[in-house]
């Protein structure tokens, strides 16, 4: 699963400036993004775009030096380093595709025709639009579930068969489609394939052909305002599956002999792949996430022991000035005992100037000294082991 290994400010600085972030990234198991947050948080330069382009030119780009920091807790840097020799064999392990599907596949009679649609497709069919996308694709209502469909009228009867008849042989050897709400797009929701806790969407597309706008001799004296392009469907469909991809295909295309109802075999052995990869992201994410609330949890009771640490050596500050102060007093009480005449006012007034000095000093009672010192410790106790 990897292990953990700390880095010095002073370390990590050297190394992102010894190779590219990207490549740095990948030995942390991080995105370049993401080491690049990591940097900034511990205030450390990274290098600029095209710093590693003039080296290879042969330059000499000026390297800023690493700037201090006043936090202490920011000097160590954390990474989880993944074992990707462990990773790759257990991904290998993994995508190994149950034959007996595969059997199913070869032999599933593919539908021609579709009396009674799944409930997701048929609430998607009775909301199509009249109003066409930019592409001349049909469009339908936001409130229905989007089937991933992004096809012209003439492909649009066949598309829905073709979802159809994938539908029903995934829910045939164990997977669910259903409706999911979102709320990020204007749309409120999506259809997917779901099987345990892994979703894989799917889009059916028809291909296009771009060319340029020619405008009507009628409307030639508005050109500047028609559009650049028109597209003319071609009749032939793309299947996409929308999933993490380890090397195997995810996309399939019409061609002059073929078409994709005969590549039934290849989509199910895709389909599988992709929800045995998802488990595996998913694992390798729970994973990093209880590793990262680990180290978080470490950074807060560090700053905690920093907080408690401050608050220490202001309460030893304060009995040092405390002291001083009583100090003070007892100088000032001595010299006024060497002056003094046997006056009855004066030595009344040294009681209580004596007894003012010793409310104040904190050395007439060691012990509340050492008692508030083990309160702020135990108010806070940490133990590192507990987090290994």
């Amino acid at each position: 699963m990897g292990f953990n290994k700390d880095f010095t400010r002073e370390e990590l600085y050297e190394l992102v400036w010894s190779q590219p972030i990207s490549k740095l990234a990948k030995e942390f198991g991080l995105s370049d993004k993401g080491l690049t947050k990591r940097c900034i948080k511990h205030n450390i330069p990274t290098p600029p775009i095209g710093h590693w382009a003039r080296v290879n030119s042969g330059q000499n780009p000026r390297k800023p030096k690493l700037p201090n920091i006043k936090d202490p807790t920011l000097e160590t840097i954390t990474f989880h380093i993944p074992d990707l020799s462990d990773i790759e064999k257990r991904n290998q392990d993994s995508l190994v595709i149950d034959t007996s599907v595969l059997e199913k596949a070869a032999s599933y009679n593919w539908p021609t025709a579709v009396r009674n649609y799944h409930p997701v497709i048929k609430s998607s069919r009775v909301a199509l639009s009249d109003a066409p996308d930019n592409y001349g694709r049909l469009t339908f209502d936001y409130k229905v579930p989007d089937l991933g469909l992004k096809v012209t009228k003439n492909t649009y009867a066949r598309a829905c068969i073709l979802l159809e008849g994938i539908v029903r042989f995934m829910e045939y050897v164990g997977w669910t489609y259903r409706s999911k709400k979102i709320t990020y797009q204007k749309r409120k929701s999506v259809a997917e394939f779901c099987l345990e806790n892994v979703q894989i969407n799917i889009e059916i597309k028809e291909i296009v052909k771009q060319v340029n706008h020619i405008p009507e001799k009628r409307n030639r004296d508005s050109w500047y305002y028609a559009p650049r392009y028109d597209f003319h469907p071609t009749g032939l469909l793309e299947f996409i599956i929308h999933g993490p991809s380890k090397g195997f295909k995810t996309r399939w295309r019409d061609t002059n002999s073929t078409k994709i109802e005969d590549k039934i075999v290849e989509i199910i052995t895709s389909f599988m792949k992709c929800f045995q990869y998802s488990k595996i992201l998913i694992a390798q994410r729970e994973m990093e996430e209880i590793e990262r609330q680990k180290r978080d949890e470490i950074r807060r009771e560090l700053e905690k022991q920093k907080v408690v640490e401050e608050k220490r050596q202001e309460s030893l500050i304060m009995h040092a000035i405390q002291h001083e102060k009583a100090q003070s007093i007892r100088t000032l009480i001595d010299k006024l005992k060497l002056q003094s005449h046997n006056d009855s006012k004066l030595a009344s007034w040294i009681v209580w100037a004596n007894e003012v000095a010793d409310k104040i000093d904190p050395l007439t009672d060691i012990t509340l000294i050492l008692n508030e010192h083990e309160k702020l410790a135990e108010s806070n106790e940490f133990s590192m082991l507990k987090f290994f």
